[in-house]
């Protein structure tokens, strides 16, 4: 597999999606990095486990959301980068410029990182705009002869309302998907340690609901393979 290089929309996504895999690369002895994209942010839980309340202010969540990612790299021996776009909630002023800037400025740094020897894990894309977008960018770059992933968005997959078989239908069509047997207390320990402003209990319960398999008993994350 090479190294594994994640890019993860906000602070979060990427150990909410594949944390158990992480455990799992990083027991293997490979070397894992997150690239947190939209890391500028004012946004935490409305509903936080830490059961705290917390102000809408943009430099104060940004260095808390940002000491928090700190942490769980080190619990969890990750590299990382906070790359310090705007999250999506802060753009309502971009004019069409600003966008196509912005997104050529990421697919740049999207360019420079790819290579033909390492994996490389993208959001599936569903609900949120910033997945959706990063999601967009990266079919820029299939069919290069690049080691591509998709990883299912969580909590997003996990929530009631969201039509899975539909959307599993779908990524068939080209993706083959990637079922992985993991630790799930382990990570949802090391992610209640970490994330307390950004997931909620709610969070937490659909995750546990989707990860877990009847049939065995045990836990489950699931990625796909790109086909060329």
């Amino acid at each position: 597999m090479g190294n594994v290089q994640i890019f993860s929309p906000h602070i979060d996504d990427a150990v909410l999606s594949l944390g158990g895999c992480i455990l799992n690369w990083k027991d293997k002895g490979v070397c894992v990095k997150i690239n947190n994209i939209f890391t500028i942010s004012d946004w935490t839980h409305e509903n936080p486990i830490s059961k705290k309340t917390y102000a809408k202010d943009i430099s104060q969540i940004t260095e808390l959301r940002k000491t928090e990612e700190k942490t769980l790299a080190s619990l969890m021996s990750y590299q990382f980068e906070f790359w310090d776009f705007l999250d999506y909630p802060l753009r309502n002023q971009f004019s069409s410029e600003d966008q196509v800037n912005m997104e050529d400025q990421l697919l740049n740094k999207i360019e420079k990182i790819l290579n033909t020897r390492d994996s490389f894990f993208f959001p599936i894309g569903i609900s949120h705009p910033d997945h959706l977008l990063i999601q967009r960018l990266c079919k820029r770059f299939l069919n290069k002869a690049y080691n591509i992933f998709f990883y299912e968005d969580l909590p997003y997959f996990s929530w009631g309302e969201f039509d899975y078989r539909h959307a599993f239908s779908v990524h068939q069509k080209n993706k083959s998907p990637v079922l992985v047997k993991i630790d799930f207390e382990k990570k949802m320990s090391l992610v209640k340690k970490a994330y307390a402003s950004q997931i909620s209990d709610a969070f937490l319960k659909s995750m546990r609901s989707y990860a877990y398999n009847k049939a065995d008993n045990e836990y489950y994350e699931r990625y796909w393979k790109y086909l060329s």
